[in-house]
């Protein structure tokens, strides 16, 4: 990984019942997501309850899929979003709602879960919602839709290099 570019790592790993939910439920293998910024991870997380910052090491390719996200960009808007969200809480109650309930249109911004907050912090760096206006809904995204939509519209790149380098 190298500094000052966008990573994002989303998670095979199931722990719980919840894991193997989201995994069933969003028809894919993929059960959390992290916005990865010169070797920090960023993310709204239920363990950690909620908006954080961590280290997390993502060598082990069993567990962890990672991508690059392709072109110029300005990671101030990560690290600004970050700053507004940092302590929000885990939205239980809102991936209920629009994941597993897709007609719900109620979006709380004051809460976030994984998929939700990566999307919007991604949007607010790359100017998403000019791609495609499902972009101005992170709520609608689990990891496994938004990695779709980025592939899609070949925003991402996989990484093989998971060592972080500062050049």
């Amino acid at each position: 990984m190298k500094k000052d570019r966008i990573y994002v790592a989303f998670s095979k790993k199931k722990k719980t019942i919840v894991d193997y939910g989201i995994a069933g439920w969003t028809i894919g293998q993929y059960v959390h997501v992290e916005l990865v910024l010169n070797n920090e991870s960023y993310s709204s997380s239920a363990p950690d309850g909620g908006v954080r910052k961590k280290y997390i090491c993502y060598e082990n390719k069993k567990y962890w899929d990672l991508f690059e996200v392709k072109g110029e960009y300005d990671t101030k808007y990560i690290q600004e979003f970050f700053q507004l969200t940092e302590g929000a809480k885990y939205d239980f109650e809102g991936i209920l709602l629009s994941q597993f309930l897709f007609p719900f249109e109620k979006e709380d911004t004051t809460r976030f879960f994984c998929s939700e907050w990566v999307e919007t912090a991604l949007r607010l760096t790359l100017g998403l919602e000019k791609v495609d206006k499902l972009f101005l809904k992170g709520y609608k995204f689990s990891p496994n839709r938004l990695l779709d939509y980025l592939k899609k519209y070949n925003l991402v790149d996989i990484c093989t290099n998971r060592t972080y380098t500062e050049v």
